[in-house]
Formats: structure tokens, sequence, C-alpha cells
């Protein structure tokens, strides 16, 4: 037996959103290339895919939730030949840590906002089992809900708990036999099987370690450092941005935040900029029970002496964000370093939000400045004769949260993002309604 032997090639679907941008799950999507199978993704977030994320998601998940689903509908309707879509739940990357509850279940979430739970189930039961779910809840419920997730192919639902190689790598091999359906039998021995003979009796596993080896090495193990390359050039006004990657790189949901600031000749770094062993240092020593909390501080004490500001970012809905994002804010501050707040929900387009953005970059430009003036002073031996630029008293108090104005200015660092929602049809009964309308079928 060889790893040829499996029949045929497959096709999976990996959305471009959300914990799927995650290190973890981008060694997964690499590993699966290189063990032959064939990936889509999704583009970017565009206006449609938030649309179908906002229309069948609850509107009590935080946006980046919603952008997910909409990003899973948009594979299964745009790519209806996927033999599986992966959609792993990630429990967390180190150890000693969790995340939200929603990265927990975001596979679920997603199967009962486009398909139901009972659909998926009877879609992807056997015939058998699905005589005996209509006993149940009756012949006319089950046909129903089955034709309502039939736009929906099978969803492989990975746990991640660790990054570390071994771990990570169970994860992959279990997955590539989940796709290829391999007997149990066979996967579970062939970890067993000594190392001489694996040619010969561990053909899968063999295939998938060489697979895995590969995509860990360029994607974990030689993640390059970009904080020197991105802090090169000092003449740049340099922007820290503290908060999720999946908020950060989606231009859409984030009003093209991080984008205008390197437009504008900017450096931007972020945490995932930096290899972990960098800020594993740091990371260890705080004391926090989400992963986001822990990462982000030893971020932000990594890079406080190297940048001239900060912007946090967060979503509306998002329980961690409640408390983090005020925690992050203030904590910035106290390293003496400028620092504004966003907070990012439904929205259209990002021209009323470029003012904003003007602001800070002008602020930024200023400490750039001084930076720089203070590093000749230091070199020269002459006096400082620029003042330092700090944020105005009312500005600086962003304890006014509720959006209450200081002589008709909204404090910056009090800024949320918020428009009217995608509105929603009164008319929608049935799921399959709902697919109509959102991609026009039928």
């Amino acid at each position: 037996m060889s790893p040829v032997d499996v029949k045929g090639k497959k096709k999976v679907g990996i959305p471009n959103s959300f914990t799927c941008l995650y290190q973890s799950v981008k060694v997964i999507e690499r590993f699966l290339k290189n063990a032959g199978v064939e990936v889509v993704k999704t583009p970017r977030t565009t206006p449609d895919i938030l649309k179908a994320g906002t229309t069948l998601c609850s509107a009590d998940f935080c946006i980046p939730v919603r952008v997910q689903v909409g990003h899973v509908y948009t594979l299964a309707v745009e790519h209806p030949d996927l033999d599986f879509i992966i959609i792993p739940n990630l429990c967390r990357e180190h150890h000693g840590v969790n995340n939200c509850s929603k990265y927990r279940d975001i596979s679920g979430i997603a199967i009962r906002s486009i398909a139901g739970t009972v659909g998926y189930v009877a879609s992807q039961a056997s015939e058998q089992e699905r005589a005996k779910l209509a006993k149940l809840l009756g012949e006319e419920e089950v046909a129903l809900a089955v034709k309502n997730a039939s736009v929906l192919p099978k969803v492989l639902q990975p746990e991640i708990w660790s990054i570390q190689r071994d771990e990570l790598f169970n994860v992959c091999y279990s997955l590539y036999c989940d796709i290829h359906g391999l007997p149990k039998h066979i996967t579970r021995i062939e970890p067993f099987v000594p190392g001489a003979f694996k040619p010969k009796f561990a053909p899968h596993y063999l295939h998938c370690r060489r697979a895995f080896d590969k995509a860990y090495e360029v994607i974990v193990e030689k993640q390059p450092n970009m904080m020197n390359i991105l802090l090169k050039d000092e003449t740049k006004p340099r922007l820290a941005i503290v908060g999720r990657n999946y908020l950060h790189e989606d231009t859409l949901v984030t009003a093209d935040l991080k984008p205008f600031f390197k437009e504008k000749g900017c450096e931007v770094i972020t945490a995932h900029d930096v290899p972990f062993a960098l800020l594993e240092e740091g990371f260890k020593k705080v004391v926090g029970f989400y992963e986001t909390h822990r990462l982000y501080q030893a971020f932000v004490d990594l890079v406080a002496d190297k940048v001239d500001g900060a912007i946090v970012i967060g979503s509306f809905g998002c329980h961690p964000d409640a408390f983090e994002n005020e925690y992050f804010l203030d904590y910035v501050r106290a390293k003496g370093l400028p620092a504004w707040l966003f907070k990012y929900d439904e929205q259209s387009g990002s021209a009323g939000f470029k003012t904003r953005y003007e602001t800070i970059l002008g602020f930024l430009e200023q400490r750039r400045d001084y930076r720089l003036a203070k590093k000749r002073a230091a070199q020269t031996g002459e006096p400082l004769t620029m003042a330092e630029p700090v944020i105005p008293v009312e500005a600086a108090a962003h304890k006014v949260i509720e959006q209450k104005s200081v002589g008709g200015f909204v404090p910056l660092d009090s800024i949320t993002v918020s428009q009217p929602p995608v509105q929603r049809s009164n008319v929608v009964v049935t799921k399959e309604s709902i697919h109509k309308a959102l991609y026009k079928t039928g």
C-alpha cells in the first residue's frame, strides 16, 4: 500500500477569516496542499460575504463570527463540488491559557446558522438513521430540514489545543485520514509501526509526516521576524496595532485601518508580525485567562520603546474585548505612548473614518519627529529643544466612552465604529429562501 492508493484527489474549502488566519490553521492548510489535497479558500471579506454572514447569523454574535459564517456560506454556494469544508475549533495555541468560547465552537455556530442542527445531522445520516429521526419529528419536517441544509457539505471540525509540533501533527494526520476515509484499524496502527517498516506498513503516516514537516518548517520555524524589517527605517512614523489578526487583516470590517496608515508612509506592526519565541518570555510572565491577553501584553512590552503610538482594536459583542480593550488602552498609555481605541461592527464603507485616521496620523508624525530629535540630541550632546507631543487633556479622558462630546468633539480614544446594520427582511421563513435571496437562485 502507498499514499497514491487513496481514491481520487479530494477538494476541501477553508474560510479566509476569523480563526483560520491563525498560524496553526495556516500549518494545516499548507500540510493539506503538501499532502496532495486541493484547498479552496474564500477571498478577503467582500460586501456580499458580509451580507451573507449578517443575514444568516444571529446579531448576538460579534462581527468576526458573523463574517466567518459568511465565508463558510460563500464556500458552500460558490464551490458545490467541495468534498468537505474545514472549520477548526481553535481552543488555544499555547499551553496554560484559553480562547473565547466562540473560537471553540465556531464550526457549530456555522452549521447551526447555515443548515440548522437537525437538517445538517439528517443530511449526513444514513437512510436508516434518517428514518429513525423522521419517526421522532415527522417525515415532512425532516425532509424540509434536509432540503434547507443541502447547501452545506460535510464539515470537518478539528480541535486545536497546541501549536507544538507533535500535537499539531496529530491533528493534521487525523484530518488527512478523515478526508480520505481511511479505515481506522489501519490509521491507528500506523503511528506505532517501527521506523524501518513504515515505508511498507505505514505509508499514510509517513506521507503525512513528510508533508507536515515541510509545512511546519515554513510557517512556524522559519517565520521571519518582521519587527526588524518594519522598524528598520526610523524616519517613518511607527504604529502598533493591538488586537486580533482577523480584525486588522479584514480591510472591510476595519474600514481600511491598516492599509490607510501603510499608504500614508507609516510602518504598521502587530503581534502577529513577531515570532512567538520573542514574545514567549513576556507571555509567561503575564497573569491572564485569555491567550490574547497574555500575547498582546507581551507584544506591548516588546515594542513600547520602538513605536510612536498604538491603536487598540476590538469588536462589539466580543466578551474578551469588553475588558481587554480598555485594559490595553490604559496599559499602553502607562508605557508613555499615545493610544486610541476603535471598536468595530457592521459598516459598508471607510470614508467616514478617514478624518479620524488622518488626525491620528498627524499625531504619529509629531511623535516620530520628537523621537528623531531626541536621538540626535543624545548623539550630539546638544539640548533637546522640541517639546514632547502629548494628547490634550480632554482627548485623554478615555473614560468618557458613552460617545459624549467634548466641546462638540468626540474624544479620539473613545471612538467606536458603528453604523446601521445590514437590513434584514421581515418575510424570510426558511433557510432555503435566505439562500435564494442572497444568491438569487431558483
